[in-house]
């Protein structure tokens, strides 16, 4: 546990693979807001404490298009496994000719 965490506080452990190799983790508050999003996305998805029906607003906020494929991916297959029924709105593309 990192030192400068209070009695009560909790720490996550990030590793990536493009780490430098003298750093073995670094924790949630080195974390960009996409990366808080994600876990917290996939939180509501499998917690027994979040409701079978729910929103989320503006999902692709903090994330690069990829990834936010990605992630619908995942959802959809979380949202099956744990019978949640959830509405996504974002603000989208739209294109005139």
């Amino acid at each position: 546990m990192p030192h400068n965490l209070a009695a009560l506080q909790n720490s996550i452990q990030i590793t990536h693979r493009y780490l430098d190799t003298d750093l073995s983790y670094f924790d949630q508050r080195s974390s960009n807001e996409g990366f808080l999003f994600l876990l917290f996305y996939f939180t509501l998805f499998v917690s027994d404490i979040t409701p079978k029906f729910f929103a989320i607003d503006n999902i692709d906020a903090s994330l690069n298009p990829r990834l936010c494929r990605r992630l619908m991916q995942e959802l959809v297959q979380l949202a099956k496994k744990h019978d949640k029924q959830v509405i996504i709105t974002t603000p989208g593309l739209f294109h005139s000719d």
